[in-house]
């Protein structure tokens, strides 16, 4: 069994993104906006984040969850441009992509916030009829399995229309344990990883040809 660890498909918010975007609750998609910010990853053994050739940087780090994410929920992502900046283990970039079926793309990709600044996750979704928007901010984030904090008790899902604005509250952030059990439940034959290989790939993929349309300052297709 091998099930890549995309670990958005497994938090709450972003499950109940998608199924109100799979629903047509805001109408046809026409653009996503989403960001993941976060101080230098400090957890690498011989900080081999810092090492390009190693993490692939950014791009491979953080936003190829978002770029996983919106593969997944609104279609395959098929042109790619990106940009970023870097300096003394400090990283920030921008993507600006686009789907099959011609849905916009917006990511920011950060490596360079303070310490003291929570990580932060942030998506919206554009649509003919309505917005819809999620945002995290919680330093627990990465905290274990077993704190007694989680990162969701304030996760808070806004749907805007023309006659009212939705709210759904998330409570219980159990998508590591969530995540860990369905690992379990493959490996026994009760269930299919959520994420497969070759969508996982494809992830790889679009991040490497954003690190590559940094290098050439071009449009990159994802083939």
């Amino acid at each position: 069994v091998f099930m890549p660890a995309h670990i958005t498909r497994y938090m709450k918010p972003y499950i109940k993104l998608r199924e109100r975007i799979l629903q047509d609750d805001i109408g046809n998609i026409y653009s996503i906006t989403a960001r993941r910010l976060s101080s230098f990853p400090d957890c690498g053994s011989q900080d081999w984040f810092s090492d390009y050739n190693k993490s692939g940087g950014v791009f491979l780090d953080m936003a190829i969850h978002d770029l996983d994410f919106v593969n997944w929920t609104i279609g395959e992502i098929n042109k790619i441009n990106a940009s970023k900046i870097s300096d003394n283990h400090t990283e920030n970039g921008m993507i600006l992509a686009q789907s099959k079926n011609d849905v916009k793309i917006n990511i920011e990709a950060s490596w360079a916030q303070p310490r003291t600044r929570p990580f932060t996750m942030e998506f919206e979704a554009v649509g003919s009829e309505g917005s819809i928007q999620y945002r995290q901010r919680h330093s627990e984030f990465k905290q274990g399995l077993n704190s007694s904090n989680t990162d969701s008790s304030e996760d808070v899902i806004k749907i805007w229309n023309e006659c009212n604005v939705e709210k759904d509250s998330l409570s219980g952030n159990d998508a590591w344990e969530l995540q860990l059990k369905e690992f379990r439940d493959s490996i026994y034959g009760h269930t299919t990883p959520r994420t497969s290989i070759e969508e996982s790939v494809q992830a790889i993929k679009i991040a490497n040809a954003a690190n590559k349309s940094v290098e050439t300052n071009k449009y990159e297709s994802i083939k």
